[in-house]
């Protein structure tokens, strides 16, 4: 409601919408105007909604986060077969937390249980030699070692002490 006092009369202002910036000294907005306050707006939805999702990689390491759920890779377990037989003489043995593997088949079926998501396939490839202990990791470095001087060399066979 208005109050117009000069005439007597309270009732709805019936100015138009150019009207009030016209009265407040600002000119009416103009097409150009208009288009890039749409513009600006667009742009705004966009910078908001990508804020609001992150970039990609952010996106990507929330999922990354989520598909491991609190999942450790030392969850699966050691694998030492040379463990020595004081501490039992099981194809598994449980250590405090840990978990060690003498059998290489319980382990490996121990690490096809814990690929349940390509995030977790992932980690335990890139960090595999953190699961070996023992002869198997010993071996693990050696034959790498012998792979990449093989690779160097030009030869095609592995063969002869660690390097």
């Amino acid at each position: 409601m208005v109050d117009n006092r000069e005439s007597g009369q309270q009732g709805h202002n019936n100015r138009g919408p150019n009207e009030g910036n016209r009265l407040q000294g600002n000119p009416p907005p103009d097409d150009d105007a208009q288009r890039r306050v749409a513009e600006y707006a667009a742009a705004l939805t966009v910078a908001v909604t990508q804020l609001q999702n992150g970039p990609k990689e952010f996106r990507d390491a929330n999922k990354r986060q989520a598909d491991l759920d609190g999942w450790k890779l030392y969850n699966i377990g050691y694998f030492q077969p040379d463990l020595d037989q004081a501490y039992g003489s099981s194809d598994m043995v449980v250590l405090g937390k840990d978990v060690y593997w003498r059998s290489v088949y319980l382990f490996i079926d121990a690490v096809r249980d814990a690929k349940t998501n390509d995030t977790k396939k992932d980690m335990i490839a890139k960090n595999f030699s953190q699961l070996l202990r023992g002869e198997a990791q010993a071996w693990w470095h050696c034959s790498r070692l012998k792979c990449n001087a093989s690779k160097e060399s030009g030869a095609t066979k592995l063969s002869g002490e660690c390097i």
